[in-house]
């Protein structure tokens, strides 16, 4: 008896796995499109319309690619490192994560901000937007790979 009520107490909805992913995803996407933003186009008077214009084509880039990402580096680890503990497997997923995710947000708020047009300017706003979120990122994925990434695990478990 005692043993199912436990059950029943662990059991988490898909409605708050779902939450969890989202969550993470706004205050990740959210801090590090507004830096880009600020890297790539400063403090102006629309900066807070070119941010949430970031954010938003971020979250909509973002979004069905993260789950393809996160199940590849997932695998990639696992094949690259099978003998390291897991810790060290979430430490490393955190990191390529970290540079994937900013690599690509990297490029979506330089097509949002700078545009195409002059390829150049892109890669040049690429640059700053990815540097200058780099030291924010390393910490984001020392977060996720001790503490986000195993909770998450769990969460996909269950």
């Amino acid at each position: 008896m005692t043993k199912r009520i436990r059950q029943q107490q662990t059991k988490i909805n898909i409605g708050t796995k779902a939450l969890f992913m989202i969550s993470i995803t706004i205050i990740v996407g959210g801090t590090l499109t507004g830096i880009m933003t600020y890297v790539q186009k400063g403090i102006t008077n629309e900066f807070l319309y070119d941010w949430g214009t970031s954010f938003s084509f971020a979250i909509l880039v973002m979004t069905p690619f993260s789950f393809l990402i996160m199940a590849s580096l997932n695998k990639l680890i696992g094949v690259m490192m099978p003998s390291a503990s897991k810790k060290m497997q979430n430490l490393a997923f955190g990191f390529l994560m970290s540079f994937v995710m900013q690599s690509i947000l990297a490029g979506v708020s330089a097509v949002n901000n700078v545009g195409l047009t002059e390829v150049v300017n892109f890669y040049s706003a690429w640059r700053a937007g990815l540097l200058a979120a780099l030291p924010i990122g390393i910490l984001l994925a020392l977060v996720m790979g001790l503490f986000i990434k195993p909770k998450m695990d769990k969460l996909i478990i269950r």
